[in-house]
């Protein structure tokens, strides 16, 4: 199993979150393919190569994967009604982006302290 920097994984969140916005915005260009499946990127990487069975144990981790999930899919549809000319629906759609990106960041940080104990 991959190692997993905790504050690394964060950190990325966060900047999804920023470039997203930046997509809106348009001052970036973005594809759904970038926004790849919530198992492909390095978090679900992590995850589905080794986290989810080490650590399944931990209650946190099976919220992580549902939210993580979760934002992917929101993602891809924001990427995606943007591209189709939708902006003003694309932009009601990250509102959820906000809290979803937090309650990973909070989930990442128990997992992380659990994992030490």
């Amino acid at each position: 199993m991959m190692q997993m920097d905790f504050g690394l994984a964060r950190l990325n969140h966060q900047v999804w979150k920023m470039r997203l916005r930046s997509f809106l915005n348009d001052k970036e260009e973005m594809s759904e393919s970038e926004a790849v499946s919530h198992k492909d990127c390095d978090l679900g990487k992590w995850m589905y190569g080794g986290g989810l069975d080490e650590y399944g144990n931990i209650p946190e981790m099976a919220q992580l994967d549902a939210t993580h999930a979760k934002m992917h899919r929101q993602i891809r549809s924001i990427i995606a009604s943007k591209n189709a000319g939708n902006v003003d629906e694309a932009k009601e759609m990250f509102k959820e982006i906000g809290p979803l990106s937090a309650e990973i960041v909070e989930l990442l940080t128990a997992v992380e302290q659990k994992t030490k104990q």
